[in-house]
C-alpha cells in the first residue's frame, strides 16, 4: 500500500479489513489528480501482481464520503463487518 501512496501522491489510506470474500477500504484523496476508478484499477493490479494471481472480480462498488458523519458510520460498518460475518456464522451452525 505503501508504494500506491508514494506513486500517487494525494492518495492515503484510512483503514481497511479484509473479509473471506471481499475487501473494504476507505481510501483519503487530498489534492489527488487521479479519479477513483484508476486508484482501483492501480491498486487491484498491484495486489494481483504481489499475489502473482489476479484475485478481484470485475467491478466493484464505491461511495464517496462527503462529511464526517457520515465517515464515522461507514468506519463503524467496517470494523463491525468482520464480527458481523461471524455472528451470522455462529447463528446459522449453533
Amino acid at each position: 500500500m505503501r508504494d500506491l501512496q508514494a506513486k500517487n501522491s494525494g492518495v492515503g489510506l484510512d483503514y481497511f479489513v479484509v473479509m473471506p470474500n471481499h475487501v473494504h477500504i476507505i481510501f483519503i484523496l487530498q489534492n489527488c489528480n487521479l479519479h477513483l476508478g484508476e486508484i482501483v484499477r492501480r491498486f487491484k493490479a498491484k495486489v494481483s501482481h504481489s499475489l502473482g494471481v489476479n484475485v478481484w472480480q470485475a467491478n466493484y462498488y464505491e461511495h464517496v464520503i462527503r462529511n464526517d458523519k457520515a465517515l464515522e458510520k461507514i468506519r463503524e460498518y467496517v470494523v463491525n463487518n468482520p464480527q458481523e460475518l461471524l455472528l451470522k456464522f455462529d447463528q446459522f451452525y449453533m
